[in-house]
């Protein structure tokens, strides 16, 4: 949740995910909104 708010706060698209100092790549708003409905239909 804390990247979500990140996202939305600072009106981003996307952030660069990081492994061992090198970005491994990005997650996006849709990325998020994805796993929320997936959760949401999980339960």
């Amino acid at each position: 949740m804390q990247n979500a708010r990140l996202l939305l706060n600072r009106r981003i698209g996307a952030l660069p995910v990081v492994k061992d100092e090198k970005v491994a790549g990005i997650i996006t708003e849709t990325d998020m909104i994805r796993a929320l409905i997936d959760l949401e239909e999980a339960q």
